[in-house]
């Protein structure tokens, strides 16, 4: 019932609880790494995050560039439409 194990010292002790012991600082070691790869998914996901604004900010100018143009070809045309078609005054 009793198991043997070694201690921290080099020393082999016997105790009833040596195994539940090795069992626990095997969790303890797997919990660290999980801790670790915990820390360097969210380092990634803010890294990625960041170069995702850097890149939308690069975009956003052009963007609206292209929404300004849109709107003013629009414009133009509903004004065509007003006038019939010509830009300038009625020649007479």
């Amino acid at each position: 019932m009793y198991a043997r194990v070694r201690n921290g010292n080099g020393r082999v002790s016997q105790s009833r609880y040596a195994g539940l012991e090795k069992m626990l600082a095997e969790k303890e070691r797997q919990m660290q790494k999980l801790q670790i790869y915990e820390l360097n998914i969210r380092k990634s996901l803010v890294t990625i995050c960041n170069l995702l604004v850097r890149r939308w900010g690069k975009l956003l100018p052009s963007l609206s560039r292209i929404k300004r143009a849109r709107v003013k070809n629009e414009e133009d045309k509903e004004s065509k439409m007003e006038t019939g078609g010509k830009e300038k005054g009625p020649q007479g």
